[in-house]
């Protein structure tokens, strides 16, 4: 849902950088850019986050040419390789926000992030992605009072936007959000909040789910878990 909210930010007028670990989809995407008459607006640009980021490397002074521009934090990965887990998740995005702060400082920047919901649930075949979800929102929501010169932080929660990550079932089809759907109510969310820092909550009433996860007993949960989730 990310790159389909990227492109309507930047028919809005908005200048994007999405970073990504997908090599092949970010080629594809560059392609129609070109096509759609849309390359001055919207980038797309991927890093490898699967290993320990050498910022040395990171070479994104092309993007910055601008006086603002909003850069879209677009990774994830759910791995049972603990340190996979916390460089693509939660390592990767501070490192890049690091290098862009202290390199662009002239730059007006909104940094966009996307945690989970599942922060407040376990996470049984994969257990370090929730962790890692819950790092990221404690840290981004913590950046607001301080580095923030030039820059703004937009931090989104989801619960279950329809992708490859959600295991449809009836429980889960229940909550399951379209990515359409999603970037429509993000994209309201960021029409009022360009240069605020915010978080939003897409999907509340997976709230209820959180709550019963947090009162059932042990086994019970383990079973709910297990039926409804990726292995």
């Amino acid at each position: 849902f990310a790159n389909y909210l990227a492109f309507k930010l930047a028919n809005y007028g908005k200048e994007v950088l999405v970073l990504s670990k997908n090599k092949d989809i970010n080629k594809k995407y560059n392609s129609s850019l070109k096509i759609l008459s849309m390359s001055d607006y919207l980038f797309f640009d991927h890093l490898d986050l699967n290993k320990t980021l050498n910022l040395k490397k990171i070479n994104l002074q092309k993007y910055f040419s601008k006086k603002k521009i909003m850069i879209f934090h677009n990774a994830a990965v759910k791995s049972k390789d603990l340190e996979k887990s916390f460089n693509v998740n939660y390592f990767s995005h501070l490192k890049i926000l690091e290098y862009i702060s202290k390199s662009f400082p002239d730059i007006h920047k909104t940094h966009i992030f996307v945690s989970s919901l599942g922060k407040y649930t376990e996470s049984i075949f994969y257990p370090y992605y929730n962790s890692t979800k819950a790092a990221l929102s404690s840290t981004i929501s913590s950046y607001k009072f301080f580095n923030n010169k030039n820059q703004n932080f937009l931090l989104i929660e989801p619960s279950m936007i329809e992708s490859k990550m959600i295991k449809k079932t009836s429980l889960t089809k229940y909550f399951l959000i379209s990515q359409k759907k999603a970037s429509n109510q993000i994209f309201k969310f960021f029409s009022l909040n360009y240069y605020k820092n915010k978080k939003y909550i897409l999907g509340k009433k997976f709230f209820f789910v959180i709550f019963l996860l947090k009162v059932l007993p042990t086994n019970l949960k383990m079973k709910i878990l297990q039926n409804n989730s990726h292995k």
